[in-house]
């Protein structure tokens, strides 16, 4: 926040020095669509048809080649230990309990 003129000036909307690059990317389709002030800039990002744009497969601000290939162990392993996480922190733990103790919350 600045003061210019005697007005406060806030600088959210100026880029950062550095960035990741895939927020970076998400940035340019957000401007190339019209900036955040535009209504529905969202919605035209996912159906952008830029196909030819080398940035293309990366506009929902995730990297389509990073896969992660599980076995059914290791789903299952980490369902686990999210759900003891989840049960385990306090913040969340009125959410958490409804989630995977609903009998908990229901009124006899």
């Amino acid at each position: 926040m600045n003061v210019e003129n005697g007005e406060i000036v806030m600088n959210r909307y100026q880029p950062r020095k550095h960035k990741r690059p895939l927020k970076a990317i998400r940035e340019k389709c957000v401007e190339c669509m019209g900036g955040r002030e535009s209504e529905g800039y969202v919605k035209r990002i996912s159906e952008c048809v830029s196909d030819d744009c080398p940035i293309y497969d990366f506009r929902q601000g995730k990297n389509p080649h990073h896969r992660q290939n599980l076995t059914v162990e290791q789903r299952t392993e980490r369902g686990e230990r999210l759900k003891t996480t989840l049960i385990n922190d306090k913040r969340s733990k009125k959410t958490s309990e409804s989630v995977f103790y609903p009998e908990l919350h229901t009124k006899p």
